[in-house]
């Protein structure tokens, strides 16, 4: 079993946020480590007693189609993932970088 970190980061790369995951299988598509990430976040979002409820597994599907259309990327230490059936060995890239784009006001 293995660790893996989810790291956000700015465009200019700057580190947001990071979520380290472990218990995970050495190997893992794209799309499973992003529905994965996106049912921790509800998770622990949950876990806040202060918290809104989240409960929107419409998000993993959003997320899909936020990397689909190029506004979310996924970076391992080598390369860019560029297909969500990709399988991601997690022995040898125990950091994933999520970079998100967001269009410009006005533009």
């Amino acid at each position: 079993m293995t660790t893996v970190t989810f790291q956000d980061e700015t465009a200019g790369g700057e580190p947001l946020t990071a979520l380290e995951i472990g218990g995970l299988p050495d190997r893992m598509t794209a799309r499973e480590l992003l529905h994965l990430r996106v049912r921790e976040e509800v998770t622990r979002h949950n876990a806040d007693p202060t918290a809104t409820p989240l409960d929107r597994p419409t998000e993993a599907a959003r997320a899909e189609r936020a990397f689909l259309s190029n506004s979310l990327f996924v970076l391992t230490p080598t390369h860019q993932v560029t297909e969500l059936d990709e399988v991601i060995d997690l022995t040898t890239t125990p950091t994933l970088t999520f970079l998100r784009l967001v269009p410009l006001a006005g533009g």
